[in-house]
C-alpha cells in the first residue's frame, strides 16, 4: 500500500495492490480526511481489513487501472505494485508493473501513467502510458468539441468477486481467476458526436467544461463519470500505426 496527501483536495489517498500477482492483480484506492483513516472507496465501502474477506476484496477499493485489451492492440493485465511520485514540473506519475497476453507470464513490463484528480477529488489515470519528447508533452490543455468528436475504443472497468476459469497466454492449463481482474476487459466501440451525444455500444451524453479538458460522460443505465480528456500517445498500438490519440479517463466510484 501507499498513502499520499493532496493539499488541493484535502484528502489522504490509500492505494493498495490486491489479488494474485500471477493472475488477477489490480490497484484499488480509498480516501480519508485523516491519515489514520478510515478510508472509503468511491462507492462508500470501507478499505479496512475487517471489512474484507477472501471472497469480497475484489469488490473493495475504487479501481484505478485494470487488465484491458483495445481492439487489434496488445493487451495488458495484472497491473500493480504501484509507486506514486511527483515530477519536478508538478505532474503526478503512477508507476506499476504489468503482465501481458502476448508473452508468457514471467515477463514483466514497467508502465508509467500520468495521474490526475477530478474536480470532486478522485484520482484517475491516463490509461495510455506517459510520453514526452522535444515535440510533445503529455498535459491537460484546452481542446475543442470538434477535436474530441470521433470513434473510441472504450474500456468500462468493473469490480466483482465473480470467479472464472481462464488460460492466460503461455499457460498450459486454465487457472481460476477473479473475472473482472484476471481476464482483460475487451474494449467496445463508441462514438462521441460534436453536439454531445454518445452512440454505439453505449449511449448517452458527454460534456466538455470551459477549460477545454475537464470532461464528463453519462452512459444510459451505467453511470455518470467525471474526468479529463487529453492528447496522448498509445504505445499499445502495433508498429507502423500512428500512436498519437485523443483519450479520456473518467471515474464513477
Amino acid at each position: 500500500a501507499q498513502v499520499i496527501y493532496n493539499s488541493n483536495t484535502g484528502y489522504y489517498y490509500c492505494f493498495v495492490s490486491m489479488g494474485s500477482l500471477d493472475w488477477d492483480y489490480r490497484v484499488g484506492v480509498g480516501r480519508s480526511k485523516e491519515v489514520t483513516g478510515p478510508y472509503f472507496d468511491g462507492s462508500g465501502k470501507s478499505m479496512y481489513l475487517d471489512a474484507m474477506t477472501a471472497s469480497n476484496y475484489h469488490e473493495i477499493g475504487s479501481k484505478i487501472i485494470g487488465g484491458h485489451e483495445l481492439e487489434k492492440e496488445f493487451s495488458f493485465r495484472c497491473q500493480g505494485g504501484q509507486s506514486i511520485l511527483r515530477a519536478n514540473d508538478g505532474k503526478v506519475l503512477f508507476a506499476c508493473h504489468a503482465r501481458t497476453n502476448f508473452l508468457p507470464g514471467y515477463y514483466f513490463f514497467l508502465q508509467v501513467h500520468q495521474l490526475f484528480f477530478t474536480d470532486d477529488g478522485w484520482p484517475v489515470l491516463n490509461q495510455n502510458e506517459y510520453y514526452e519528447d522535444k515535440n510533445f508533452t503529455e498535459k491537460l490543455a484546452a481542446l475543442k468539441a470538434s477535436d474530441i468528436a470521433g470513434n473510441y475504443d472504450a474500456i468500462l472497468t468493473v469490480r466483482s468477486a465473480e470467479m472464472s476459469d481462464y488460460k492466460p497466454f503461455g499457460q498450459n492449463e486454465p487457472v481460476t481467476v477473479t473475472t473482472a481482474d484476471g481476464i482483460p476487459t475487451t474494449s467496445k466501440q463508441i462514438s462521441l458526436s460534436e453536439d454531445g451525444k454518445v452512440s454505439g455500444a453505449y449511449t448517452g451524453t458527454w460534456q466538455l467544461a470551459a477549460d477545454g479538458y475537464t470532461f464528463s460522460i453519462s452512459l444510459d443505465g451505467v453511470g455518470d463519470f467525471r474526468g479529463y480528456v487529453l492528447d496522448a500517445v498509445d504505445w499499445a498500438r502495433r508498429k507502423g500505426k500512428n500512436r498519437r490519440t485523443i483519450t479520456f479517463t473518467a471515474f464513477d466510484g
